[in-house]
């Protein structure tokens, strides 16, 4: 596994599509979209593709997305990181 990179874009794309075939009600992403969804931002989303090196072939895509949250009417400054 390794960090997605914008080359990975149409590979992953039609990885996902192929995915979201299997549902009856699934979004149709098209690749400006992945890549907002997708791409890697520093603090709020980290995706992971495993990818064949000689074909450039993505056969796995991994998104982990980071929020921040904290409880309602709390008096005190406290927030926690989800991941």
């Amino acid at each position: 596994m390794r960090p997605i990179e914008k080359r990975d874009v149409p590979s992953a794309t039609k990885l996902l599509r192929n995915y979201l075939k299997g549902f009856q009600l699934a979004p149709e992403l098209d690749q400006d979209e992945f890549e907002y969804l997708f791409l890697t931002r520093e603090g709020v989303i980290y995706t992971y593709v495993s990818a064949r090196p000689s074909l450039h072939h993505i056969s796995c895509l991994l998104k982990i997305m980071r929020l921040k949250s904290c409880p309602f009417f709390n008096t005190l400054d406290f927030s926690m990181a989800i991941m």
